[in-house]
């Protein structure tokens, strides 16, 4: 491929981290930067796709001054998140798509370990072991243990419902395969597509070596 702006060869991302500006909530540049700048792999082998439907203009372009020449800001006119990100799967070039939030810091090896795991294992994806951050509000703390105990449960090996939007790395050729997000459901999409995974046979494992931290909801009506 060739960067039309200066007339040189780029290589194709191997991963393509995609997300949106919805719900920023905790310095989501610092956290945007943790998936490029901020991890350990190879730098030219990601690319992020930032899906902004123009509801938060200056965030807009402060995002757009940080993206790197393979990284784009995709304009999306809608509230249904899980539309946006089915916009951005679509655009994504790479072998595999990452799939986080905005309000999520990355630990330096988590893209390395996800293509590890997944390799190593035969697997279609994998999604991250979340952490949580010191909370003093309450609702955030709720939020966090509604997360970790229903994550008891659906990271189990036997479990097929592996499929977070905090951070699950999908083949691209299966994300195709099964038609993207059934995005009417809306937040029902995460288990609708980690449905439509496993009835095709594409196995999602569980990396709790690929590790987040996760900023919680401060407000009721966010959470809810």
């Amino acid at each position: 491929m060739i960067d039309a702006r200066g007339g040189q060869p780029t290589p194709v991302p191997l991963v393509s981290v995609v997300t949106t500006l919805l719900y920023p909530r905790w310095e989501p540049l610092t956290c945007l930067d943790s998936w490029t700048r901020g991890q350990r792999f190879p730098q030219d082998r990601i690319e992020l796709i930032v899906v902004a439907n123009g509801r938060r203009r200056s965030l807009e372009r402060d995002v757009a001054r940080m993206l790197r020449p393979q990284d784009r800001l995709v304009p999306f006119d809608s509230t249904n998140e899980m539309a946006l990100y089915d916009r951005g799967a679509r655009d994504a070039r790479g072998q595999w798509i990452f799939f986080t939030e905005p309000h999520c810091v990355a630990d330096p090896d988590c893209i390395t370990r996800l293509v590890d795991h997944v390799t190593a294992h035969g697997l279609a994806g994998a999604c991250v072991r979340t952490l949580p951050t010191v909370e003093r509000s309450p609702i955030a703390r709720m939020e966090a243990r509604f997360y970790l105990d229903d994550a008891e449960t659906w990271l189990r090996d036997e479990d097929w419902r592996k499929f977070t939007k905090r951070g699950t790395l999908v083949s691209r050729t299966a994300f195709i395969d099964v038609g993207g997000f059934d995005v009417d459901f809306r937040r029902f999409a995460e288990i609708t597509i980690a449905l439509k995974l496993h009835r095709r046979g594409y196995r999602l494992g569980y990396a709790p070596e690929a590790v987040i931290t996760h900023y919680n909801s401060t407000g009721l009506g966010e959470l809810l």
